[in-house]
């Protein structure tokens, strides 16, 4: 169906066309390390959907805030004002305050767009299928790029280096069969599952794991015969991955390496151990600022210290570029861990609030649209993401200063606000035909 643009959509519609692929930059991370500065990639995939969000409310019409936008802009200003006090770095400070408050800003202006009379049937098709085909681009870019490394001599399972990136949501929707798009999704599903297995990735590998379990939970008996022998060869593939010898890693061994360290007190890789060091100096230092520090955090621009002399142990410490004169680091892997040091238990409320509404928008859609129909399948799609993200989050960055969730969350909410259930309906789970 052929979109015909009012003049005072247009620009909206446009503004939030190019918003997503720029959501998604943060895709090409991986890449972006070859061929440019880190420092300056990282900065550039979060200012350019960040001014692209400001140029959509500068032109949005009739903007309308949700509450756990003003909310959230409400605990980021006075997490400012906290690292103020502090005396936190201001470059620190200004970036946690604009983390919080663009994403929750971009959710205002998606929401208000899609909410309005008639906007939400018009264009959110359009827009989907726009996310679908800019992540089918990613999907063929990694594909090419590590086709290109395996034949310069590249090993095909190499920690770090992404060769399959294959975002979440395209998973999901094509899971779904959203756009109709047939036994395509089977091979979808089995990069998913491969995905983590040729990048090492213990986090992505635990998010499929999860997902493949929600998925068998909503689909029928004869699909879910499929998608249980497609789990099945990414095991045996997982499997033989562990005959390799790459620089002494396989994904097993990775996770063999963290059940020990955990349990044993083992010597733990660069990553897992990072992120526990990060952890664990970030709440014993929330300990020694009791109580106000649980309840309202540190403040943005927070720095923890390696008061606990954690990072000694690692053999691969984490990068120079994450310690600030003086010793403090700033980041944080962990999502939840972050929010708890910078916002406290106030941010993360917040955030728990926020997922809690995503999620019970696309599951109020979800039983308030036909199950076939394509806002119904989106929906459960949606359900699918924000799952994983829920999931992802407990290991490293998601819904925290994620552009990509904040777009999709006004999407479910847009779709809960235009299609309500006239009359009560059982919230049982109904599975796809």
């Amino acid at each position: 169906m052929r979109i015909k643009l009012q003049k005072k959509t247009t620009l909206e519609y446009v503004l939030i066309t190019i918003l997503i692929p720029a959501s998604f930059v943060g895709y090409f991370t991986f890449f972006a390390w070859i061929y440019f500065d880190i420092t300056f990639w990282v900065r550039f995939q979060f200012l350019l959907p960040a001014a692209l969000s400001l140029l959509l409310l500068v032109f949005a019409k009739n903007l309308s805030f949700h509450p756990i936008a003003v909310l959230a802009i409400f605990i980021a200003l006075f997490s400012t004002l906290q690292g103020l006090i502090f005396k936190w770095l201001f470059v620190d400070i200004a970036a946690d305050t604009l983390r919080v408050v663009l994403p929750f800003l971009l959710f205002t202006g998606v929401l208000s767009f899609l909410a309005r009379k008639d906007n939400t049937s018009i264009y959110l098709r359009s827009l989907i299928k726009i996310a679908i085909v800019f992540q089918l681009i990613i999907l063929s870019v990694s594909v090419v790029y590590k086709s290109l490394a395996v034949l310069n001599g590249a090993p095909i399972i190499q920690y770090a280096i992404n060769p399959i990136v294959i975002p979440l949501l395209l998973l999901c929707i094509t899971t779904m069969n959203v756009l109709d798009w047939g036994k395509w999704r089977y091979f979808l599903i089995f990069l998913g599952f491969a995905t983590p297995i040729f990048t090492l990735s213990k986090t992505m590998f635990i998010v499929n794991f999860f997902l493949l379990l929600l998925l068998l939970f909503f689909i029928k008996k004869k699909y879910s015969i499929s998608v249980i022998v497609i789990f099945v060869i990414s095991i045996i593939f997982l499997i033989y991955n562990s005959s390799f010898d790459i620089d002494d890693f396989s994904i097993l061994q990775r996770f063999s390496i963290f059940a020990e360290t955990t349990f044993q007190g083992g010597d733990s890789d660069g990553s897992s151990g990072g992120r526990m060091a990060e952890a664990l100096n970030a709440m014993h230092q929330l300990k020694t600022e009791l109580p106000f520090s649980l309840l309202l955090g540190l403040g943005s621009g927070a720095q923890w210290f390696d008061t606990l002399g954690l990072l000694n142990a690692i053999d691969e410490s984490l990068a120079s570029g994450n310690f600030r004169q003086g010793g403090g680091a700033h980041h944080i892997h962990l999502t939840y861990i972050a929010i708890l040091f910078r916002y406290g238990l106030a941010g993360l409320c917040l955030f728990g609030l926020y997922i809690y509404i995503s999620f019970r928008s696309a599951w109020v859609s979800y039983h308030s649209y036909d199950k076939k129909s394509f806002e119904g399948k989106l929906s459960l799609a949606l359900l699918f993401y924000f799952f994983a993200s829920f999931i992802q989050s407990l290991f490293t960055y998601a819904i925290y200063d994620s552009f990509e969730y904040a777009i999709f969350a006004a999407v479910a909410c847009a779709l809960a606000h235009s299609r309500k259930a006239s009359t009560p309906r059982s919230y049982s789970s109904s599975r796809l035909a």
